[in-house]
């Protein structure tokens, strides 16, 4: 399928305040980005990118969270809680 330089631009790119994504033409209809926000303590957003091919055993994602800690009346005890386990293995640090 033939697509201009408009849709393929809409189509091969993401971005919000925090970051930007451009990925190859030929993923387009095979990638996307989820945000799920969770402000129940803190300000923060779980951004999730998927690519998901025709080919089996193909394909992969990642996680990106963004946590607001400029509130210094927050404690760091209820920033800490507020990151994945998971994530923070993934990093190698700790808040």
């Amino acid at each position: 399928m033939a697509y201009d330089e408009k849709d393929v631009a809409a189509k091969t790119h993401y971005e919000n305040k925090y970051f930007s994504i451009d990925v190859p033409e030929d993923w387009i209809g095979y990638w996307d980005v989820i945000e799920e926000e969770n402000s129940l303590y803190v300000d923060q957003i779980l951004y999730r990118l998927s690519y998901k091919p025709p080919v089996e055993n193909y394909g992969g994602g990642a996680e990106i969270y963004i946590l607001d800690i400029s509130d210094t009346s927050v404690p760091l005890s209820v920033y800490r809680a507020s990151i994945p386990d998971y994530a923070e293995e993934s990093r190698g640090w700790r808040l």
